[in-house]
């Protein structure tokens, strides 16, 4: 009762009744669009009673919901095997650095990209859901192709089963017709994904030419001087919510514009 005097209050303007002012003024009527879908109760929830699941939640799949969590273990499983190689390179019967920071570079990109996916979900009311994941190997000796290739072999691999995985999550996401998700997927995580196995491949294609021998010493001091040395998963810059007009790193991107 209360939510219906309300709305014939805010519709009804100089004492006429909702029903005319609808009539008199044609075009897009907010309210009675609201009345269409149900009411406030349908569309936000009722005030009264357990709290709700989500009251942001709108036209999201449940399927697809599951499916999003999915490639959150996916690109933590990402982020853990290659870590994995990271510290294996560090090993000093490995000793190979420039790999480490290339690995460990890779790590922080896939960490990032499984807290945006954690981030999306909770933006469209979903509910993220963990499981385990598998631990990586150990080791990754090779005898018969070299520590350095299998390495690289190995994180190409990674970089194409996650791939076909986002291939698969924007699949679902137009089957179910949301276009939110596909842009998400698209945008997000299947736009960097291309740069980033092309960039494999070459390390592949160019180990392989070089075998086993000096040569891997090479190129492993040419990927110590191409990355950058980062102490920890994400920079300060990428840690920051730049959509707060308050953060320091909103703060400091103005400052350094004025300065220039």
């Amino acid at each position: 009762m209360a939510e219906g005097a309300a709305m014939d209050g805010a519709a009804g303007r100089e004492g006429r009744p909702a029903e005319e002012h609808e009539e008199t003024h044609k075009g897009y009527q907010p309210i009675g669009e609201i009345r269409a879908c149900g009411g406030l109760d349908k569309l936000v929830g009722p005030t009264a009673g357990a709290r709700p699941a989500s009251l942001a939640r709108m036209h999201l799949d449940p399927a697809l919901d599951k499916q999003l969590s999915a490639a959150v273990g996916v690109a933590l499983g990402t982020w853990y095997n290659l870590e994995a190689m990271a510290v294996f390179c560090l090993k000093d019967t490995v000793a190979l650095p420039g790999f480490t920071r290339y690995f460990r570079g890779r790590a922080g990109q896939e960490y990032r990209e499984a807290r945006s996916i954690m981030d999306y979900v909770s933006q469209r009311g979903g509910a993220v859901q963990f499981k385990e994941i598998a631990p990586p190997p150990n080791s990754f000796n090779h005898e018969e192709k070299g520590d350095a290739l299998f390495l690289m072999e190995y994180a190409l691999a990674l970089e194409k089963v996650q791939n076909d995985k986002y291939v698969q999550l924007f699949r679902a996401a137009g089957g179910s017709g949301d276009p939110g998700v596909q842009a998400f997927v698209q945008v997000r995580l299947l736009g960097p994904r291309a740069a980033i196995i092309q960039r494999t491949a070459q390390c592949v294609a160019q180990l392989r030419r070089l075998g086993k021998g000096a040569g891997v010493f090479v190129f492993n001091a040419q990927l110590l001087a191409e990355q950058p040395r980062e102490e920890s998963l994400g920079n300060e810059a990428e840690d920051q919510d730049w959509s707060l007009p308050g953060s320091g790193a909103c703060k400091r991107a103005k400052s350094g514009v004025a300065q220039g």
